[in-house]
């Protein structure tokens, strides 16, 4: 005999109420025996037949009066003892009964009603949580994102727009091609972040000068971001170059905003742009910075770097008669043979030897000094003129720069020399420092002298002599009367001859000639090939290089800042003679070398392995398939092992596979809707028909199990909530139907029959182990499967049918329609 059991269902199914079952011995075969305490035999089995279950419903409600106690609970749903009974939760009775019958929604049900615990039966038949006045399910619209339909409108949710709410709303947008994703939230291009994709960590090289649009003077070994370029010294950024604003936001140039806090703050642009005063100090100012360069240096403002000055070029004539040679922070003077250097190298001092004249005689030079002089010796003490060869020249007035220039503040250097003499009535040390008066000494044409001398003297005479006066405007001019006497070089004359001084680039032969020197024996184009021209030469520059202005030398070209648009996607660093590009991640180099394309990552072998690869513009990203997650490198996807997931397939053992997992239940449950825990096959539940736009129809009569609905056929769906049933051959499945369709996990036949009332229409369904078959009514007939009648085309299959008359076929039947004047006989089937 078997024992009947009580099961009280858990919080979660409270709905379903208490159920009296029947324990049963083999499959297809039900035991009875006695009820305890005059209980009723009904059975409320859905195995096998469900005959007798009206019976049961009207006994199971009768009440049954104790003495001396109040009326007992009767009835489904009904849990505790039979000393102490009460309503399970989700039950309560009516004003004044005993029965469990009438359930308690927590939802209001609107326009329907309460059906089962917290289930609304609605107008329109649907079963749902809740039932408005005109359901949500009425409308022919799907919102998405949590919106709400309204007559066939969508009322979206904040942070959502659009006829569907399917489009998100930033607020503030998104800036630099960011895209928003999501309420305010922006999907950012590379090199840009911030909630708006408002700040710019892309980093490229920094310009100080545009001219014509091109950016030029880029700050060599610096890369940084652009609003730290355009907020010191730049005035264009990056490669493509990009302008710079005319005043920087938010901040003023000089400041910075605060990453954190958003306030302007000062840059040490020291410290922020290495090599800003590269020679010199760099001194950091509130909001600017000051460059000190050392002595004979200033800053290049297209480099900012301190460079040195060429005093040569820039001070024309500060050698005098030499040749300036320019030196770090300073210059040299190399002087010609006739001059001395001074100590510190910054003028010539004239050491040619002349005559020196100690007074004006109307307006003329007179008082010849015995001797030779330097300019410097005659002229920086009582000396008024001087002369080098035959024309005298005055010298400078005393107190004026000419004069500081040539006696250094009035004091000689060097000391003079009379013919016969040592020295000491002269300029230099041990001299008596005066101008000894002029003796008979001296050339004078025509009074006892002897012609041109190259000393100057004539002979000692004893006839009348003019003294203190020499009269000079009788030299002869051999330059003047021979103009092609010093080709290539300019004629020079003296008191007895002449003298060449060559132009530069020619030099004197042993003839006393000027022939072309050949400047490129000394090879002084290094980065070109020297070409001699008479008295000088030109370069001609290798490719990479061009000529100074001079075109005496070749330098490099900068092609990084010539031009601008070199190295798009990468940095342009200028080398001797050429250019390197040196591209950005994700870039490579063109085959011309000038521009770095995107690299196509997406084509290198098992790149996304387990996903899917998107090239981007100097970059990819991987989607990865379902079960799968991004590695740490961001260049293939891994499994997930949701086995490590906390709870997951509780009361069951988790089976990690390749993108997924599977739980593997023990004897007496099976894996649940959402396939993530093993569930009790006993807890019972609403089995429905159908499924249709995802919404479950046809709900059977009574609660069964998962497996008892499930296995009986594939189409059907389970439970509150309804979900499909799992897909044939699923692991799910297998867990759930282990014995095949039509057989319960615990191997027992389903009585489809007894299921679903209507499963042969137009027939009588009869159960068989592990399926079913409908014997047909009349006027139907099975189809291949045996489990649909489908209606007989009398009318088609037996043409006989209405003879004289039309035949029309009806469900499961046929009729005639007689002309006018035939009767139907029903005995033939004709018209008579």
């Amino acid at each position: 005999m078997g024992r009947r059991r009580a099961l009280c269902l858990q919080p979660y199914f409270l709905w379903l109420g208490c159920v009296a079952l029947w324990a049963h011995g083999s499959a297809g075969q039900q035991r009875q025996g006695r009820p305890a305490d005059g209980a009723d035999t009904s059975r409320y089995s859905i195995l096998g037949s469900l005959e007798g279950g009206t019976a049961a419903a009207a006994a199971a409600a009768n009440r049954v009066r104790r003495r001396g106690q109040q009326d007992m609970l009767r009835g489904p749903n009904v849990c505790g003892s039979r000393f102490h009974s009460y309503c399970c939760p989700g039950w309560k009775t009516l004003p004044g009964g005993n029965q469990c019958i009438v359930p308690i929604c927590r939802n209001s049900c609107g326009d329907g009603f309460c059906s089962r615990p917290n289930m609304c039966t609605c107008s329109n038949g649907q079963i749902l949580p809740s039932c408005g006045l005109k359901s949500i399910q009425q409308c022919n619209i799907r919102c998405l994102n949590g919106g709400t339909c309204l007559d066939d409108q969508c009322q979206c949710q904040k942070g959502y727009i659009g006829t569907y709410c399917g489009q998100p709303v930033c607020e503030h947008g998104c800036q630099n091609g960011g895209r928003c994703i999501g309420p305010n939230r922006c999907a950012c291009v590379y090199g840009f972040t911030g909630p708006q994709c408002e700040r710019d960590y892309r980093t490229g090289p920094c310009f100080i000068q545009v001219n014509n649009q091109m950016c030029q003077g880029q700050l060599a070994g610096i890369v940084c971001t652009k609003t730290l370029c355009c907020a010191t010294i730049g005035r264009a950024w990056g490669h493509p170059c990009e302008m710079c604003p005319a005043q920087p936001q938010p901040c003023r140039r000089g400041f910075i905003p605060n990453i954190r806090t958003g306030a302007c703050q000062d840059i040490d642009e020291c410290q922020a742009i290495p090599g800003i005063c590269q020679g010199g100090t760099c001194i950091n100012a509130v909001g600017s910075y000051e460059c000190k360069c050392p002595a004979g240096h200033k800053q290049n403002e297209a480099t900012q770097k301190c460079e040195d000055i060429n005093e040569c070029s820039l001070i024309p004539g500060i050698c005098d008669a030499g040749e300036c040679s320019n030196t770090v922070g300073s210059y040299i003077c190399l002087c010609p043979r006739g001059f001395l250097t001074s100590t510190d190298g910054s003028h010539c001092i004239d050491q040619r030897a002349g005559t020196c004249f100690s007074s004006l005689l109307n307006g003329r030079c007179a008082q010849e000094l015995p001797g030779r002089f330097t300019k410097m010796q005659c002229c920086c003490e009582s000396g008024r003129c001087w002369a080098l060869g035959s024309i005298p020249e005055m010298c400078p007035v005393r107190g004026s720069d000419e004069y500081r220039g040539l006696c250094i503040d009035g004091i000689p250097v060097i000391g003079g020399s009379r013919p016969g003499g040592t020295g000491g009535n002269g300029f230099g040390p041990g001299g008596t420092g005066f101008i000894p008066i002029p003796g008979r000494n001296g050339f004078s044409p025509g009074v006892h002298g002897t012609g041109i001398g190259t000393g100057g003297q004539g002979p000692t005479g004893n006839g009348p002599v003019i003294t203190g006066l020499t009269i000079l405007n009788q030299t002869i001019d051999i330059c003047k009367h021979h103009p092609n006497l010093c080709l290539n070089g300019r004629c020079i004359p003296t008191i007895s001859s002449y003298r060449c001084e060559c132009n530069m680039g020619y030099k004197q032969d042993a003839n006393g000639d000027c022939t072309d020197v050949d400047e490129c024996i000394s090879n002084p184009c290094p980065n070109g090939d020297c070409v001699n021209t008479p008295g000088s030469y030109y370069c001609k520059c290798h490719i990479g290089f061009q000529r100074t202005p001079t075109k005496q030398a070749c330098i490099d070209i900068d092609e990084c800042i010539q031009n601008g648009v070199l190295c798009k996607n990468g940095r342009c660093v200028n080398t001797d003679g050429s250019f390197q590009c040196i591209c950005n991640a994700g870039f490579e180099l063109t085959t011309d070398g000038k521009n770095c394309v995107d690299h196509d990552e997406c084509t290198t072998t098992n790149m996304c392995l387990n996903g899917m690869c998107i090239n981007e513009d100097g970059s990819f990203k991987c989607i990865c398939k379902p079960g799968f997650v991004l590695a740490p490198n961001g260049r293939y996807c891994t499994d997930i092992d949701e086995c490590k997931t906390p709870g997951i397939c509780m009361n069951g053992h988790c089976i990690n596979t390749e993108g997924s997992f599977r739980c593997d239940c023990p004897p007496g449950l099976a894996v649940g809707v959402d396939g993530r825990v093993c569930v009790d096959t006993h807890m019972r539940s609403t089995c429905y028909g159908g499924i249709k736009k995802g919404v479950c129809i046809r709900p059977f009569p009574g609660a069964v199990t998962k497996s008892e609905c499930c296995c009986a056929n594939l189409d059907y769906g389970f439970g509150e909530p309804c979900h499909p049933c799992p897909a044939k051959n699923s692991a799910e499945f297998h867990g759930l139907c282990s014995g095949g369709v039509g057989i319960t996990v615990d191997g027992r036949d389903i009585n489809e029959c007894a299921l679903d009332p209507d499963i042969c229409s137009n027939g009588i369904c009869e159960n068989l182990r592990g399926s079913y078959r409908c014997n047909c009514n009349s006027g139907y007939e099975s189809d291949v499967s045996g489990q649909n009648c489908v209606d007989i085309d009398e009318c088609f299959v037996n043409r006989l049918l209405c003879d004289n008359g039309l035949c029309r076929n009806t469900p499961g039947s046929y009729s005639c329609v007689c002309p006018k004047g035939y009767i139907f006989s029903s005995e033939t089937d004709t018209c008579e």
